[in-house]
């Protein structure tokens, strides 16, 4: 938890330096995929799965276009490998982003940042080592994330967001709007 002392901090100390700034809520939903290394599986092949993803934060948009803000994500996949095995993934994530406004009803705003993730399963396709045979696995990743926004007014935007992220496990990609 320590992490996220670091980003909390700059947003509290960079705050009063910047004359305007709006503040930001999402809630998105979308579809993601994941796909585990060889050495995360039981019969050293590479799988993938399909699921539905789920992330809601709040950050500040500064007058200078640059964002950040906390975001909290969770990744369910539909029917693992095919089989009743299943995952769950989940992640808080700070970011840092810059907006580019392109049009009065277009901007593009990509991040980068660091996810906290939380990786659970059953046993089954997944080969934890002899302590993690809880089918828990937790650590620390660099994320990117590419939002393409579209205002509305200056209080409803319409925002799609597509994330990659290459954990120690594997990857996960999503889309989310």
């Amino acid at each position: 938890m320590k992490i996220f002392f670091i980003p909390l901090l700059t947003i509290i100390l960079s705050a009063p330096l910047v004359q305007a700034m709006d503040y930001t809520v999402t809630v998105k939903g979308g579809w993601g995929e994941s796909r585990l290394n060889r050495d995360f599986t039981l019969n050293n092949d590479t799988f993938s799965d399909e699921g539905h993803t789920l992330a809601s934060g709040a950050g500040l948009a500064f007058d200078n276009n640059i964002v950040t803000g906390l975001e909290f994500s969770t990744f369910d996949s539909d029917s693992f490998f095919g089989a009743h095995d299943r995952i769950d993934f989940s992640e808080f994530k700070w970011y840092l982003g810059y907006r580019f406004d392109i049009a009065r009803h277009f901007r593009i705003t990509p991040a980068a940042g660091i996810s906290r993730w939380t990786l659970r399963a059953k046993d089954g396709a997944i080969d934890f080592d002899e302590e993690l045979r809880t089918g828990t696995y937790r650590d620390n990743d660099a994320f990117a994330q590419l939002n393409i926004e579209f205002p509305i007014n200056s209080l409803i935007t319409v925002v799609s967001s597509l994330n990659y992220t290459k954990y120690e496990f594997g990857v996960i990609r999503s889309a989310q709007a």
